[in-house]
């Protein structure tokens, strides 16, 4: 008879392990569900974060934007004089991101420039070296031109030389 006591503890042991260990499996099921759950929601909420217009961007973004471009506050024009297609959407982008207010895009008269002109409108040259440091280029390259019909502070023409601008330096291009 004393064997079969040990037997049944045995099996009761057993049993009460194996309760433990499906108890445990099942917790971790649990867990990995709700944290796949949980991670569907965020990428959701992040897709959903891009599509929203400006009224809903987080008040933080927004006033880091808008204390950039008081820093900056510049207003610019991009002109194509290189006749390459899509070189003023990337500086567009490039000067958009550190503060600048480009207002205008557009070709020049010919794209024959080799170099890119800087023409100050104002009488900031302030505003003339904070544009010549982002593109990389000497001030002395700004031509100070005053045209009332132009409604912003500077007029950047971009050359065949738009590559040796610093700007450029930070784009994915693959050529």
């Amino acid at each position: 008879m004393a064997k079969r006591r040990k037997i049944k503890k045995k099996k009761n042991s057993s049993i009460f392990l194996n309760s433990i260990a499906g108890a445990m499996i099942v917790i971790v099921f649990v867990f990995l569900y709700s944290s796949i759950v949980d991670n569907k929601a965020r990428v959701e909420n992040n897709k959903d974060y891009f599509s929203r217009g400006l009224e809903n961007i987080p008040m933080a973004k927004l006033n880091i934007q808008e204390k950039m471009k008081k820093d900056v506050d510049v207003v610019i024009e991009l002109i194509n004089g290189n006749g390459e297609s899509g070189v003023c959407e990337q500086y567009k982008e490039y000067f958009t991101k550190k503060g600048v207010d480009v207002i205008n895009v557009g070709n020049a008269d010919n794209f024959n420039y080799a170099k890119t002109v800087i023409h100050l409108h104002t009488d900031s040259y302030k505003k003339a070296k904070v544009i010549s440091k982002l593109l990389g280029v000497e001030v002395n390259t700004v031509l100070k031109t005053t045209t009332p019909s132009v409604s912003c502070d500077i007029s950047v023409v971009l050359g065949k030389d738009y590559k040796e601008l610093l700007p450029y330096k930070s784009f994915n291009v693959i050529e």
